[in-house]
């Protein structure tokens, strides 16, 4: 044995470890974490140096969608000794994300519930906070309104003030829908907090214009909504330095979204998601899927197909690059989509949709994926399926949506009423039509 031999060895402890922790623009790198694995088994390094590099594995494919390398790697990884409480937390939370989206809804619920009583016992007060919010936001996806209000830790918080608005306009209480009056920088540029800016811009954003649709509010109002996001955007982009593409390209994406929200508003849509596009290209190519997904929805409503599907080759070839399945699986919705405008290979794209689908390992990403190929290609079938995974897990709202677009529109109301949503139930009254895709 060589006296550089432990040397030696512990360096390549050290630098696997710091591959286990390397981070790209989404979050933990998986390749990154499993060549780590590698080099820590080769190196025959202790057992918790390699427990942290798979729990970062698990970690990473959780952030990049990959729910199933997830589970592989959660399989692999032993909550021992060694694990700091907040690695314990910090396990539990990414956990609750993997089971949220292969649709394990009570269990992810449960393990919740256990996080913030341990972090509680433990006196993490930041984790008590993040952890509640988390469970309270999966309550309410489930339609469980008065349950999602119980389990907000801190009510009077700014947080807790706005989810408490929120469940509020779900229900079309009065003094909810007049606040919607407000124009929207007054809501948010108060805001030090980009990210937070942004989350609150968005959902000001659906709740105008569901208050509109619905008749609780004058249409001019979402007329204005318009204009006062393009101010958003300019007075949000000027406090975000020209150095920080990621945030700026934040910005962009938040205004394209709120303006899928309705028809007519796909140039704006567009133009803002190419603008974020050219922000992160060349400093995060691994978010291009992210950003060509509203284009391509933009594109597709307006009937511009023109290069579209060398657009969509092209996110396509960055998912597989980048490990990142469900982002490749709603690419391969819209390829559906595509083809049947076009009355191209349609039998080749449903093949690489299943595809696609069966690679993520999430039931909430096959459902979005079915529903977003299924309107846009006028299958009824898809859309289906989509709505039998919202009602298993339960998710009144989008399982609504689903029973809309498949011309059931009575038995959308009756879910939405069975679960006190009157906001979305007065705007599908009300309209003649689903509304357009946005996901």
């Amino acid at each position: 044995m060589c006296a550089l031999d432990p040397v030696r060895e512990q360096l390549s402890e050290l630098y696997a470890l710091f591959l286990a922790e390397k981070r790209d623009a989404i979050g933990v790198d998986p390749k990154a974490a499993r060549a780590a694995i590698a080099l820590l088994r080769e190196a025959r390094a202790g057992n918790a140096a390699i427990e942290r590099a798979i729990l970062s594995l698990a970690i990473g494919a959780v952030e990049h969608g990959d729910f199933r390398g997830a589970r592989d790697a959660f399989a692999q990884t032993r909550l021992e000794d060694w694990l700091s409480v907040e690695s314990r937390l910090w396990t539990i939370w990414h956990q609750a994300d993997l089971l949220f989206f292969e649709g394990r809804w009570e269990e992810a619920e449960r393990g919740l519930r256990a996080g913030v009583e341990q972090s509680a016992t433990e006196g993490y007060r930041a984790w008590f906070v993040g952890l509640s919010h988390k469970l309270a936001n999966l309550l309410l996806d489930r339609g469980e309104c008065e349950a999602a209000l119980s389990a907000i830790p801190d009510p009077a918080s700014p947080w807790g003030v706005r989810f408490r608005s929120r469940i509020l306009r779900l229900r079309a209480a009065p003094e909810a829908i007049a606040a919607l009056g407000r124009p929207l920088q007054d809501v948010s540029l108060d805001l030090r907090n980009v990210e937070e800016r942004l989350a609150i811009a968005t959902d000001e954003a659906r709740a105008i214009r569901a208050a509109a649709q619905a008749g609780l509010i004058e249409p001019a109002r979402e007329r204005e909504l318009g204009l006062e996001l393009k101010a958003f955007t300019r007075a949000t982009l000027e406090v975000v330095p020209e150095s920080d593409r990621l945030s700026r390209a934040d910005v962009y994406m938040t205004l394209s979204h709120s303006a899928l929200l309705h028809v007519g508003g796909e140039e704006q849509a567009r133009e803002a998601a190419e603008n974020a596009l050219r922000e992160i290209r060349d400093e995060a190519p691994e978010l291009v899927p992210w950003c060509t997904h509203p284009i391509a929805i933009a594109r597709l409503r307006s009937g511009d197909l023109h290069g579209l599907s060398e657009l969509l080759q092209q996110a396509a070839s960055v998912c597989a690059e980048h490990d990142l399945p469900s982002h490749a699986a709603r690419i391969a919705a819209l390829g559906l989509w595509h083809a049947t405008l076009t009355s191209s290979d349609i039998s080749s794209a449903e093949t690489a949709l299943h595809a696609a689908i069966e690679r993520t390992g999430s039931v909430l990403v096959e459902a979005q994926a079915l529903h977003l190929a299924g309107r846009g290609a006028r299958r009824p079938d898809l859309v289906e399926r989509a709505r039998r995974i919202y009602r298993s897990l339960p998710c009144p709202e989008r399982e609504a949506l689903c029973l809309e677009a498949l011309g059931q529109k009575q038995a959308a109301l009756a879910r939405l009423d069975a679960f006190g949503l009157k906001l979305p139930l007065l705007a599908m009254e009300r309209r003649a039509e689903p509304p357009p895709i946005v996901w």
